[in-house]
């Protein structure tokens, strides 16, 4: 994973270095690595917000629900009946589509409690404002 991202990091560099060599096909080559960079970077923040949406909600529907009493756990199990429900009735699909309903609802509680701490933080005045 660290060679990845070392490699998105130098991407830029490496497609100027092959633009600036004799051969027009590493010129061609060289260009479009440049050239693509911001459309890669823009799809890695998009894929990236998302994934930490599902990551983060998921650690919270889990741990929430992890002793099993009380209304926090009633989002965790809500959602692992459903799951294991869906699984149970489409068959072959049945796992893909159980974890794909699983992970739709905790990107879902992930973009709801971030978007409730963003929301809170606003609130708060900052210490910029006082200083003007």
């Amino acid at each position: 994973m660290y060679g990845v991202v070392a490699l998105l990091i130098r991407m830029d560099d490496i497609g100027l270095k092959l633009a600036q060599r004799d051969s027009s096909g590493m010129q061609t080559l060289g260009r479009g690595l440049v050239t693509a960079m911001p459309k890669v970077l823009a799809t890695i923040s998009v894929v990236g917000t998302v994934a930490m949406l599902w990551v983060g909600g998921h650690i919270l529907m889990v741990n929430l629900g992890a002793d099993g009493t009380g209304w926090f756990s009633a989002p965790y199990e809500w959602v692992h009946h459903i799951e294991l429900g869906i699984s149970e009735a489409t068959g072959a699909l049945g796992g893909t589509l159980g974890w794909s309903f699983n992970t739709l609802c905790s990107a879902v509680i992930g973009f709801v409690v971030g978007s409730l701490v963003v929301g809170l933080l606003h609130l708060i005045p900052s210490k910029k404002a006082h200083a003007e």
